[in-house]
């Protein structure tokens, strides 16, 4: 090897290296991300519609239960509910939602905090826009969701019924 092509090797070792170095930190996390805890959650017309039944809409989780709410009609929207809530159990280690009743639902026991005990979370997943290294905007991207761990990697998830706006995560479960 001749000490004069030593900076043209460089000059195209280093890309290269980088770009092998991104894709190993975005694929790493995900090889070695294996949550533990299933979760339940609605998807719905009514459920990110802030006009009817206040902030939390009809469903939500009291003392680690699903209990239905009473519906209130906020009066300056003139807005009719669907009802067309289902309820779904993610099984994390299948990758697969599964539909079930609310009389189902309520007989789960949850953790409505938004961190699973190991540390997970349901998120929008983040879409990326624009030319590489110019113009590029990232943004939440609420028509997909991943679970991810102290925003390291992520997986995505395989959401059942997901539109952009009508997802509400209930809880981990626990029993």
């Amino acid at each position: 090897m001749n000490k004069k092509n030593l900076p043209v090797i460089f000059a195209f070792a280093i890309p290269v290296l980088m770009v092998i170095g991104i894709a190993l930190s975005i694929y790493l996390p995900r090889m070695f991300a294996s949550p533990e805890y299933d979760f339940m959650y609605i998807v719905g017309s009514d459920v990110g519609h802030y006009g009817y039944s206040g902030h939390d809409g009809e469903y939500s989780v009291d003392d680690g239960f699903v209990v239905r709410n009473k519906a209130v009609k906020d009066p300056y929207y003139n807005y009719e509910p669907k009802n067309d809530e289902k309820f779904y159990i993610y099984a994390v280690e299948e990758g697969e939602a599964e539909e079930i009743t609310f009389t189902e639902a309520r007989d789960y026991e949850l953790d409505s905090n938004s961190e699973s005990p190991d540390g997970y979370g349901v998120d929008c997943s983040r879409k990326v826009q624009g030319m590489f290294l110019f113009f590029v905007d990232t943004s939440r991207d609420c028509s997909k969701r991943v679970i991810s761990k102290d925003g390291g990697g992520s997986d995505d998830l395989n959401i059942r019924g997901l539109d952009y706006n009508n997802f509400k995560f209930l809880g981990w479960i626990t029993d």
